[in-house]
């Protein structure tokens, strides 16, 4: 219910913007009830119900940031719920998936350029990878965003070379993120480097023992009650160590954890079920 209020809440600003002078006020008014919106997403009880209702939700978040296409809050929310929507369809529909992070990544490069040293220096011909020192705290959660959009980018694209020469910028923003706030998102920019670690060679600074003391520092921020961890444990450690036994009982204890032993991050443990599921009845991909 408190989702529909707020989508509603948010639907109302958009009437409010029709009107002249009220324009951005009412857009920025939106904004807070817009990140509520997503807060309260979160604790939705229902995959499948936030599956089918975030594409409506996307639309009006994209509808109001072009009111106010300057405004990094608004443009950080919508980088966001493109990750999140990303998220839940990679598995079954790839494509679409890659969409989906490529425009994510476009809103929070939107909102990275708000800061004039880095919009100037990438006019000037600068690398991402080379000005993340001109962000600060405040900034974690629209590098984080940004960059989880880019980097499940290019893991879809492992074969394409012009996606691959951008590793250093996602590198560079998810490391700059575990210096300024390594817990933010449930230890997300640690459980970023865990995966990544696992996908590399010892020889080209990556490997398993790299990839396991990443995946403890995610799942140490949340003492365990955050599932995604898990599943990504499963997904990319496991299979490095031809460990069939220890993924299926990693997806297993994913499936009896009851999301509910985080609140707040209810609908992202649902989702971590859900691709737990996916993979143990596709298990035969990975090993």
């Amino acid at each position: 219910m408190k989702w529909f209020l707020s989508c509603t809440a948010g639907i109302l600003a958009i009437g409010m913007a029709g009107c002249g002078f009220v324009e951005r006020k009412g857009v920025d008014t939106a904004t807070p009830l817009l990140s509520h919106t997503v807060d309260n997403m979160m604790r939705l009880k229902s995959a499948r119900l936030a599956e089918s209702g975030l594409p409506s939700q996307i639309l009006l978040i994209s509808a109001l940031v072009e009111f106010t296409p300057n405004n990094p809050r608004l443009l950080t929310i919508a980088s966001q719920a493109y990750a999140s929507y990303g998220l839940m369809k990679e598995d079954a529909d790839p494509n679409y998936a890659s969409e989906i992070y490529q425009i994510g990544k476009e809103y929070g490069f939107r909102a990275l350029k708000q800061n004039g040293k880095f919009e100037k220096g990438l006019k000037e011909g600068k690398k991402p990878h080379e000005m993340v020192s001109y962000f600060g705290k405040n900034d974690v959660s629209t590098l984080f965003w940004a960059a989880m959009n880019w980097g499940q980018y290019i893991n879809m694209h492992k074969s394409d070379p012009k996606a691959l020469v951008e590793i250093p910028g996602v590198i560079a923003f998810m490391g700059r993120c575990i210096e300024l706030d390594e817990t933010y998102y449930y230890g997300g920019p640690h459980l970023f480097f865990a995966a990544y670690y696992a996908g590399l060679p010892p020889i080209m600074g990556g490997g398993a023992k790299k990839s396991i003391e990443s995946f403890k520092k995610s799942i140490q921020v949340s003492n365990g009650k955050f599932l995604l961890p898990y599943v990504f444990y499963a997904r990319y450690y496991t299979t490095l160590v031809k460990r069939e036994d220890l993924f299926e009982k990693t997806l297993q204890k994913v499936l009896d954890t009851p999301s509910s032993v985080l609140p707040e991050a209810y609908l992202a443990n649902e989702i971590s079920k859900s691709k737990a599921r996916f993979y143990l009845e596709h298990k035969e991909l990975y090993f």
